[in-house]
């Protein structure tokens, strides 16, 4: 089954503008990511091959081009991919597409429960980067209430280890 998700919006600047902000995405320095959501993560700087919690880095081109590969295992065959094309002057459209195909499970829990959440970490990252580059969105976005549910329920939580006389937060 067809998964086909689209995010755009023309920010002011040039991709050499953007290419530093995209860069960030997964580090520690992360200044695009949405903090309210589980974090998204690679293992080295934003270079192909470099791996994370939403796949492995398979085309990189600083301020044009970050194509994503989704992990084997979950159902779902194919691309997440972020382009950033001059769009006037000074002013830039940056997409982000996933182009896949996936299992009836993968297709349904892609539907019901990811495609909220990730709509809505696509539009404030989005609100995010129009911010860094110094204009703020008019109407920033704001997550369905469906969307914050999930949130609060994805979001990660200490664990509680309890010993024979003392409670420990992990």
């Amino acid at each position: 089954m067809r998964i086909h998700n689209v995010h755009q919006r023309v920010v002011p600047g040039s991709p050499n503008d953007i290419a530093p902000l995209l860069a960030t995405l997964g580090q520690p320095n992360d200044v695009l990511y949405p903090p309210l959501w589980e974090p998204m993560q690679f293992d080295g700087p934003i270079a192909v091959g470099a791996s994370g919690t939403h796949g492995t880095i398979s085309a990189y081109a600083p301020g044009h081009l970050m194509e994503i590969t989704f992990p084997n295992g979950m159902g779902i065959t194919g691309t997440h991919t972020f382009t950033v094309a001059s769009s006037g002057a000074r002013h830039s459209l940056v997409r982000h597409e996933v182009d896949a195909d996936a299992t009836a499970k993968a297709w349904l829990i892609w539907h019901t429960l990811i495609r909220p959440s990730h709509d809505a970490v696509l539009e404030s990252l989005l609100d995010r980067l129009q911010t860094a580059l110094s204009e703020p969105p008019a109407r920033p976005f704001a997550p369905s209430v469906y969307a914050r549910l999930l949130r609060w329920f994805e979001r990660p939580r200490g664990i509680v280890r309890r010993t024979s006389d003392e409670v420990e937060i992990i």
